[in-house]
């Protein structure tokens, strides 16, 4: 029997509890037999009888008889702490902690890998789609140059509300808030934050590379409006928060934040709090994995996933295993085009400036003192020197610059 320990018991963790005991024909020498909780109560303890109920987790992370500790409870030091117990106690590890894997993963995986266990966070990332699995087994001999999309479903609902149904930033925001969708504060999410965090795993996992969460360059939502999207549209694209990650040589090129997407491709058509992430390899230019990013039952789902693997791996049947190949990348800003809007009193002299910082415009709208542009592709640096060129020689002030996806 394989003896289960449990961090936390919220509706994830409830949630993984209860699909395990409905399949138990899938995990027949499995059990759940501890649980980490903030308050023990009567109710609880009669509604889960097989079940010993603590409110101390290292009585869990180092109990001689447990095999396996999933982590569901969430926070960042103290929990690392307890992990970092449970593999030095010769513990599996399942997580679902984003936060905690991007700031600690390294650490924790070099303690897994030199006691030969396994440190397993497939519920990290898009929780209802299998994504980590596939970019860890996905097509042996070939190597993933590209991996990213659409992996915050708050951000994703709030640019679809206010897309489709005329929603202004804030009403959208409230909305999501209603629904459950969005915290209370929703920081982390309309900043890019928790984009940020899961695109350093999905760059950990699909090339081996060691990032530094905040050297991604990071961009929010919170800056498009009603005329952005309006704009956007007649331009023949949609707005979708992205996170993407790109490989050359010993660089990645990254990004989070809201870009201009085709509106006839595939991630433009994506809606609401659904996620997709697309991978492309050296062998095979596109590959899209779509679904449900979050939800109690899509992450509990991808924690029995994870559980499925450590049952291979106790029964000798699987390696612990993890990539080698970029551990310590050069994060540079993406190269793409650019949606700008600017303001200055002399909006007829910003075509001879781009032409002198060697910005190609595809398409400028000029208003009397507003001016909206679409740029060729162009590097950070460049562009940089364009809006530095642009306040300096005619006193614009840059009201939004977005980037456009590049495939």
């Amino acid at each position: 029997m394989i003896r289960i320990g449990m961090l936390g018991f919220g509706t994830v963790g409830r949630s993984v509890y209860d699909l395990l005991q409905a399949h138990t024909e899938s995990f027949p020498d499995m059990q759940i037999v501890s649980v980490a909780v903030r308050q023990i109560t009567e109710q609880r303890m009669a509604l889960y009888p097989t079940v010993q109920f603590t409110t101390n987790p290292d009585t869990i992370v180092t109990a001689s008889d447990i095999d396996v500790v999933i982590e569901v409870m969430g926070g960042q030091t103290e929990t690392y702490r307890y992990l970092r117990r449970a593999l030095h106690s010769g513990k599996h590890v399942i997580t679902a902690n984003k936060d905690l894997i991007a700031t600690y993963g390294e650490t924790l995986q070099k303690i897994a890998s030199a006691h030969q266990l396994a440190l397993l966070y497939g519920a990290s990332v898009a929780g209802g789609i299998p994504i980590l699995d596939a970019l860890t087994n996905l097509l042996p001999g070939d190597e993933t140059m590209q991996v990213g999309g659409i992996i915050n479903g708050t951000s994703n609902f709030i640019l679809t509300q206010m897309s489709d149904a005329a929603m202004n930033y804030d009403d959208a925001l409230a909305l999501a808030q209603r629904m459950g969708i969005a915290e209370a504060n929703p920081v982390n999410d309309v900043a890019g934050f928790d984009a940020r965090y899961k695109l350093a795993i999905l760059a950990k996992t699909a090339f081996g590379a060691n990032v530094v969460t905040t050297q991604i360059p990071t961009q929010g939502i919170q800056e498009i409006n009603a005329t952005v999207l309006d704009e956007v549209k007649r331009l023949g694209y949609v707005i979708k928060p992205l996170a993407v990650a790109r490989r050359t040589g010993q660089e990645l090129a990254m990004t989070v934040g809201p870009h201009l997407v085709p509106a006839a491709h595939l991630l433009g058509k994506i809606d609401n709090v659904q996620n997709a992430v697309q991978v492309k390899t050296r062998n095979i230019q596109d590959l899209v994995f779509t679904g449900p990013g979050a939800g109690a039952k899509p992450t509990a789902s991808a924690v029995l996933s994870d559980l499925a693997i450590v049952h291979d791996i106790v029964c000798g049947r699987q390696l612990v295993h993890e990539k080698q190949s970029l551990q310590q990348p050069v994060i540079i800003g993406t190269a793409a085009g650019r949606y700008i809007r600017v303001t200055a009193p002399a909006t007829y002299e910003i075509d001879a400036i781009a032409q002198a910082n060697q910005i190609g415009i595809k398409t400028m709208w000029v208003r009397s003192h507003r001016a909206t542009i679409l740029t060729d592709t162009v590097s950070p640096a460049t562009l940089a020197r364009f809006e530095a060129a642009l306040q300096q020689q005619i006193g614009a002030k840059i009201e939004i610059v977005l980037p456009v996806y590049q495939e």
